[in-house]
């Protein structure tokens, strides 16, 4: 998906999820390991050549069965 969002909006920029902490499903219920020092809010920066997003705390998508 990525590669065809780029070639058609070649302004598009990514940017990184620096995931803080909270929790994730992937095949099953998993935990983000807290990364550095907690932060109580959104926090968009440069680093490097890229854009990176602080996300304080992620939570499980809740999807309906089908």
């Amino acid at each position: 998906m990525g590669c065809y969002l780029a070639q058609r909006r070649p302004g598009l920029r990514e940017i990184r999820i620096n995931y803080c902490g909270g929790y994730y499903y992937n095949l099953r219920p998993g935990r983000f390991a807290a990364a550095g020092p907690q932060r109580r809010g959104l926090r968009l920066y440069r680093s490097d050549d890229a854009l990176v997003l602080d996300l304080p705390s992620a939570s499980e998508a809740i999807v309906p069965r089908r």
